[in-house]
């Protein structure tokens, strides 16, 4: 993971963070407005908290693989992938 993640994955942190709920489906509609913000494509945005919580490019879907985390892992995972990057 590079550091232009950084700002992508900070915005996700947040999103995360204020998410009503942790299902799939609200971590999708949690995630979707940092797509559409970052001016990014959803691949882009979604790889590096792909790499952040599973350490790998290649998992189950990203809103199942953060459900199944749950809330608190997915976010300190994130977390640590940003301290990573400095």
């Amino acid at each position: 993971m590079t550091p232009d993640a950084r700002p992508v994955l900070s915005a996700a942190l947040e999103a995360l963070r204020s998410a009503d709920s942790f299902d799939p489906a609200s971590i999708e509609a949690a995630l979707s407005p940092v797509v559409e913000r970052s001016g990014r494509s959803a691949k882009a945005v979604y790889q590096p908290i792909r790499v952040a919580i599973t350490g790998t490019t290649v998992s189950p879907g990203i809103f199942d693989s953060l459900a199944a985390l749950g809330r608190e892992e997915s976010l300190d995972r994130i977390e640590q992938a940003l301290k990573r990057l400095g």
